[in-house]
């Protein structure tokens, strides 16, 4: 993947304010197609609410580590009750 410098991401963002993709979407144009499209967030529900629960999962577990993580720095005197929990 390229990296964008600033110059870049100008010219890029003019061209798409030339193209304006926007003006071509091909969402649903039908009253039928937009009753369906409106339903496409139940599709998949059991998934959806997996995910959901991984991420908090995830970010409890992380919370964890990083307490263990400032408890250990302050056991060993690298970290003091006045840091903010950032290494610098």
């Amino acid at each position: 993947m390229p990296r964008w410098t600033p110059s870049a991401r100008k010219r890029q963002s003019q061209l798409i304010k030339q193209w304006k993709p926007w003006n071509h979407s091909t969402g649903p144009r039908t009253e039928e197609g937009k009753e369906i499209s409106s339903q496409n967030s139940r599709k998949y529900p059991e998934e959806i609410q997996a995910i959901l629960n991984y991420a908090q999962q995830t970010n409890t577990n992380l919370k964890k580590l990083n307490k263990e993580l400032i408890d250990k720095f302050q056991e060993y005197g690298q970290l003091t009750d006045d840091d903010d929990g950032f290494l610098s």
